[in-house]
């Protein structure tokens, strides 16, 4: 779907992705025909007037004037996050953020599996007894971060309905207007947990791709116990090394580990699944040796980049190509919307870089 990068790691983790095209030179300078520019302010009026929450709620994360914003033709990673809720209704979306269809996905299209699943179902009164006899995960299928650990002797049946109960009261992305979770079903479930092989961290590992090249990775370590973290970022050559200088908001000191014994083997699935989406955040969950998926995240941080979300100029902006979107891909029925995006094509076709950077289609 976008570029298919090929990376090759060094020795010491270092991740090079060879000559990247950009999708588009910066946006906030591109010109626009008479009719271009109509129809972008028409498209622009009608986010603004018929979403003003949404408009607020990215203002907001952004930490910026809601003036200052453009989502009609975004230029920004944050833009393009806002942009994403309100057209794109890519069908894959409501699969890959429920956490138990997911793992069909995974197998259907031969991609890394994640945890195994112990049980499954929307009745907190039918949990199975089995669960309290060995560690696992209770999470929700339908949201994000809600999750609690299950220890043989101490967790009781009475904890997980209690809890399971409020997990199936809560439908996720509804105050960030994320589209994706809207019609994933209201169920819990229970994951094998991944216990660490012998002095070993357990590591989350967060990709994120954009146009099929690796802009940022985040690698968190033992986040219920002495959390810590470190940030990847890639070059002006596409190069990925650590950035020791960058903070990270959820971890209060930087590790100085170095990278897993698979890290070649997470960065190439992270390519992989990430150059089958215009955007995705791609998250995986060892302890050097097992390697699980752990989420495919759309709407990261709610929509939110960090450091460089709002710079029309950052390769993240530019090499996020909307055109690979499912909205810029499918014709629209309802005329108004179809003439957006062939407007929008035109316009973007018209920004990539040199003679070969246009995407064919309509």
């Amino acid at each position: 779907m976008t570029q298919t990068p090929c990376p090759t790691v060094a020795s010491d983790g270092t991740i090079r992705q060879g000559d990247l095209r950009p999708a588009h030179r910066p946006l906030d300078a591109a010109e626009l025909a008479v009719p271009e520019r109509a129809a972008m302010a028409f498209v622009e009026h009608r986010i603004r007037t018929r979403h003003p929450k949404l408009v607020d709620v990215t203002a907001r994360r952004a930490q910026l004037d809601p003036d200052a914003l453009r989502f009609a033709l975004p230029r920004t990673v944050n833009e393009k996050f806002a942009w994403r809720k309100f057209f794109d209704r890519d069908p894959r979306f409501p699969i890959i953020s429920d956490k138990v269809a997911i793992k069909d996905w995974l197998r259907r299209n031969g991609l890394l599996a994640a945890a195994p699943t112990i049980w499954a179902g929307d009745d907190p009164d039918a949990i199975p007894e089995a669960v309290l006899e060995r560690r696992c995960l209770f999470k929700a299928a339908h949201s994000s971060g809600a999750q609690m650990f299950v220890v043989p002797g101490e967790t009781t049946m009475r904890d997980l309905r209690r809890r399971g109960r409020r997990m199936l009261g809560r439908r996720y992305g509804f105050k960030a207007m994320e589209w994706g979770y809207d019609d994933v079903p209201l169920r819990i479930l229970f994951e094998e947990e991944l216990v660490p092989r012998a002095g070993a961290p357990v590591e989350e590992v967060k990709v994120f791709v954009f146009g099929g090249r690796i802009d940022r990775i985040l690698r968190i370590f033992n986040r219920y116990d002495g959390i810590s973290g470190q940030v990847w970022r890639a070059d002006g050559a596409h190069v990925v090394r650590p950035s020791p200088g960058e903070p990270i908001d959820i971890a209060p000191s930087v590790s100085d580990r170095p990278p897993s014994p698979n890290w070649a083997e997470i960065i190439g699935h992270a390519a992989r699944i990430g150059a089958l989406f215009d955007q995705m955040r791609v998250d995986f969950l060892t302890d050097g040796e097992t390697l699980w998926l752990n989420e495919l995240t759309i709407y990261s941080q709610a929509g939110r980049y960090t450091h460089v979300g709002n710079d029309p100029a950052a390769p993240a902006a530019l090499h996020w190509d909307l055109r690979q979107s499912h909205f810029m891909r499918t014709p629209q029925r309802r005329p108004a919307l179809e003439l957006y995006r062939r407007t929008l094509r035109r316009i973007l076709d018209r920004a990539a870089p040199g003679p070969t950077g246009a995407a064919s289609g309509s």
